[in-house]
């Protein structure tokens, strides 16, 4: 689908109504392009499932993210990460936690909870 069906750029690409894959970044007449959460360098506000305390988490390559929490920050392995919005969407799970006992933060790797190339249908909203 493309700017002749209604798609815009910026529109969310919603996988099982539950899951942000990212967002339209191109749209042409019949087609469009978004651009994954996980991809190098996207940067979004994302919150840790049970806080309220956003977190700016890096996409880094690969299906992954990264991002760091202060060291007495409570996360698990696991913990869900949401985009908030009008609702909330999940966007990835906390694969691993590096906390170093001389280091005042704690280093989060997560990763998306789908394969990218096997994606057949995605809803797109605003």
């Amino acid at each position: 689908k493309g700017a002749s069906e209604g798609i815009r750029i910026g529109m969310k690409a919603i996988l099982n109504d539950t899951v942000l894959v990212g967002f339209v970044e191109d749209v042409f007449e019949h087609s469009a392009r978004i651009r994954l959460l996980s991809s190098f360098g996207q940067e979004r506000q994302l919150l840790i499932e049970g806080n309220t305390t956003p977190f700016l988490v890096r996409g880094d390559g690969g299906g992954t993210f990264v991002f760091d929490v202060p060291r007495d920050f409570s996360v698990e392995k696991g913990n869900a990460l949401l985009f908030m919005g009008e609702r909330p969407f999940l966007v990835g799970f906390v694969e691993s936690i590096q906390a170093h006992t001389s280091e005042s933060v704690i280093k989060i790797k997560a990763i998306i909870p789908f394969n990218p190339n096997e994606l057949s249908l995605l809803i797109l909203i605003p």
